[in-house]
C-alpha cells in the first residue's frame, strides 16, 4: 500500500522488502565472522551470549541464526504469490520456474565451488568428482521450483495446497523414523534416510567437504519438508494480496498471522518430542517452528512499514532486500576472493589483516569478531545503493 492506496497484485509489497534485507544482512554477519572460534566464547560470559545467536546449533535444537534460512525461503514463497498473480498460459508458467529454479541451482553450484581451487589452493584447479553439489541457493532453487509447480497446479484450490504441505510434512517424518540405519537413532547425524539418499545419489566426494566423513547440510531429501515452508509462504502472501483495501485493512490480517504464528510454533514444539527440531534435516517440526518464526516477522514488518511508515529505515533495508539474490552472490565471491588477495601487511590475506590488525585492533577479538561483519555489510550497501536508486533488480 503507498499512501493509502492499494498495490496492485504484481508489485512489490515493502515490508516484504524490508523484512528480506534484513535477513539477508542477517545471513551476511553470521556468515562471516572474523574469527570462527571466537563464537564459542568461555560459557557465562557476555560474548558467549552474543555469539550464540549467530552460530547455529551443533545438530537437535535451535538458535536465532537457525531461522534465516527459513525465513528467506518463506518470503520467497510470499513474493511467489504476488509473481504469479499476473494471468498465463500453464505452459509459459512452467517453462518459467523450470528455467529461474535450473538458474538458480546453477549460481548456487557456481558459488559453493568457487574459486574451484584444489587442495593446494590451486584456482580453478578443483576436478569435477570434487565439486559440491548442493548448497543454500540449490535448496531454495528445489524447494522454490516443486513449491510454485503446486501453486500453478492448485492456485485456485488453496485446500489441496494445505494437502500438499501435510502429505510432505508428515511423510518426510514417517520415512525419516523408518528409513534410517537399522538400529540407530533414525535422526542422527550419519543415520538418518537423507545422508543415505545423498550417499547414494549424489556419491561422498560431492558432498560439503568439512566434516569427516563428508556430510551434506543441505541435502536432497530436506527440499520437500522445504517446500512446505515455501508455501507457508504462499499462503501468508495470498493473505495479503486477498486483503480488502482501506483504513485499518492490514489490522485483520495481523491479528490472522500472530494467530497463526502463535499456532505453528506451538505445534513446531509440541512435535518436537518426537520429531527433533534440527535445521540440517529441516525436520517437519522445526518447518511448523520456523514457519511460526517467519509469520510472526512479518507480521512486525508489516506494522512497522505499512501502519506506522518508516521512509529511512525501510530505504536502508530495501537497498538489501531487492537485490538480496545479487548480495548473496557478492559475499560469496568477495570473501573467497579476500582469502586470496595480498594484505598491506607481510605474510597475511587481506582478509586476516582486516580482522587481526583493523577490527580487533579496535574492538578487541570478540568484538572485533563482530565488527569484522558489519564492516562487509556496511561495504555491500554502499554497492548497492546505486542499484537501488535506479531501480535496477536481480531477478533469477
Amino acid at each position: 500500500m503507498e499512501n493509502g492506496v492499494s498495490l496492485p497484485k504484481n508489485s512489490r509489497v515493502r515490508a516484504v522488502d524490508a523484512l528480506r534485507g534484513i535477513v539477508i544482512a542477517a545471513m551476511v554477519i553470521a556468515n562471516n565472522p572474523g574469527d570462527w572460534g571466537v563464537l564459542y566464547a568461555p560459557e557465562g560470559t557476555f560474548w558467549s551470549v552474543v555469539f550464540w545467536h549467530l552460530r547455529h546449533a551443533d545438530w537437535h535444537g535451535f538458535t536465532p541464526t537457525d531461522f534465516v534460512f527459513p525465513t528467506f525461503l518463506f518470503l520467497s514463497g510470499v513474493s511467489c504469490c504476488f509473481s504469479f498473480a499476473r494471468r498465463a498460459e500453464t505452459g509459459a508458467r512452467l517453462r518459467k520456474i523450470a528455467v529461474r529454479s535450473l538458474e538458480i541451482f546453477l549460481l548456487g553450484v557456481f558459488l559453493v565451488n568457487f574459486p574451484f581451487s584444489d587442495g593446494a589452493g590451486v584456482p580453478f584447479h578443483l576436478p569435477f568428482g570434487e565439486w559440491r553439489i548442493m548448497g543454500v541457493l540449490q535448496r531454495i532453487a528445489i524447494a522454490w521450483g516443486l513449491g510454485a509447480l503446486c501453486v500453478t497446479l492448485w492456485e485456485k484450490r488453496p485446500r489441496a495446497i494445505a494437502l500438499v504441505v501435510g502429505i510432505l510434512l508428515v511423510g518426510y517424518w514417517i520415512a525419516l523414523a523408518l528409513g534410517g540405519v537399522p538400529g540407530e537413532d533414525p535422526f542422527a547425524l550419519y543415520c538418518h534416510l537423507g545422508h543415505r539418499v545423498d550417499l547414494a545419489l549424489l556419491g561422498e566426494s560431492h558432498l560439503w567437504p568439512l566434516p569427516s566423513p563428508r556430510y551434506e547440510p543441505e541435502g536432497l531429501l530436506g527440499c520437500l519438508p522445504a517446500t512446505a515452508t515455501m508455501l507457508f509462504g504462499w499462503f501468508a502472501g495470498r493473505a495479503i494480496r486477498n486483503r480488502v483495501p482501506g483504513p485499518g485493512s492490514w489490522t485483520p490480517v495481523l491479528a490472522r498471522f500472530f494467530r497463526a504464528s502463535l499456532l505453528l510454533c506451538a505445534g513446531g514444539l509440541a512435535w518436537s518430542l518426537v520429531f527433533p527440531i534440527n535445521k540440517a534435516l529441516w525436520s517437519s517440526s522445526y518447518v511448523l517452528l520456523s514457519a511460526g518464526v517467519s509469520l510472526f516477522l512479518l507480521s512486525l514488518s508489516i506494522w512497522l512499514f505499512e501502519e506506522l511508515s518508516c521512509p529511512r529505515l525501510l530505504t536502508f533495508l530495501s537497498v538489501f532486500g531487492c537485490n538480496a539474490t545479487l548480495l548473496y552472490a557478492l559475499d560469496a565471491v568477495w570473501v573467497k576472493c579476500s582469502w586470496a588477495i595480498p594484505s598491506p601487511g607481510e605474510g597475511a590475506a587481506f582478509s586476516e589483516w582486516l580482522y587481526r590488525s583493523v577490527c580487533a585492533a579496535i574492538a578487541g577479538p570478540q568484538g572485533g569478531s563482530l565488527l569484522y561483519p558489519l564492516l562487509h555489510v556496511a561495504f555491500y550497501w554502499l554497492l548497492l545503493l546505486p542499484l537501488f536508486r535506479k531501480k535496477i533488480f536481480l531477478k533469477l
